[in-house]
C-alpha cells in the first residue's frame, strides 16, 4: 500500500507532534531532521495490509476529528503543538475503544521511525546488533 503525498505529510506532522525530539544540545534530533518520509514509504511498503490500513485510517481519523473539534474547522497541520497534544490526549481518553487506540497506534509508528535512526540510538547509547542503519536511513547518514 502506498500513501498519497498529502497523507504522508499528515502522518509526518502527527509523528512530529508525538515525538518532538529533545532540547537543544541533548543529542536527540528533531524528527524533522530525520528522513522520516523515507521511513513512512518503507513502512507502508513492508507492513502487512492490516497494519498499514490501520495507520492510514488513524491518520484520517485524527484529521477529521481535528477539523470537527469545537467546530473550529482548523486542520491538525495548522494547530499549535499544544493543541495537537491536547487533541491526541483527548482521543486517548475517549470512551470509544477504536478512537482511544488510534493515538497509541500512531505513537508506535512514530517511535519505530524516530528510534530507528542511528543518531537517536547513539543518544540513547544503543548500538545496532549488526552495526547497520535501516535501509531507509542509508542515504541520509
Amino acid at each position: 500500500m502506498k500513501l498519497f503525498a498529502f497523507e504522508r505529510r499528515w502522518l509526518l506532522c502527527i509523528m512530529c507532534a508525538i515525538v518532538p525530539g529533545g532540547p537543544e544540545g541533548s543529542g536527540f534530533p528533531s524528527p524533522r531532521e530525520l528522513p522520516l518520509e523515507r521511513f513512512i514509504d518503507d513502512f507502508f511498503r513492508h507492513t502487512p495490509p492490516s497494519s498499514s490500513i490501520g495507520v492510514r485510517a488513524g491518520v484520517w481519523l485524527v484529521m477529521v476529528i481535528a477539523l470537527l473539534r469545537g467546530l473550529r474547522f482548523r486542520p491538525f497541520t495548522r494547530m499549535t503543538a499544544e493543541e495537537q497534544a491536547e487533541l491526541l490526549e483527548s482521543m486517548s481518553g475517549s470512551r470509544v475503544y477504536a478512537l482511544r487506540e488510534v493515538p497509541m497506534l500512531l505513537k508506535l509508528t512514530a517511535c519505530l521511525g524516530y528510534c530507528g535512526a542511528p543518531t537517536v540510538q547513539r543518544a540513547f547509547d544503543v548500538t545496532a546488533h549488526d552495526g547497520r542503519a535501516p535501509t531507509w536511513m542509508e542515504v541520509a547518514e
